[in-house]
């Protein structure tokens, strides 16, 4: 079974999730989960 792949910023924006998506280096296609977290207790 393959690992989970994490990717993490600081910065909390949509030009920020766009250099996430970007860092796959592929082309998602169909229902893509995105988990979100703040931080917050």
């Amino acid at each position: 079974m393959e690992k989970s792949k994490f990717y993490f910023t600081k910065e909390i924006t949509k030009e920020s999730l766009i250099k996430i998506y970007e860092a796959l280096g592929k082309d998602l296609k169909g229902k893509v989960a995105v988990k979100l977290s703040s931080g917050e207790a």
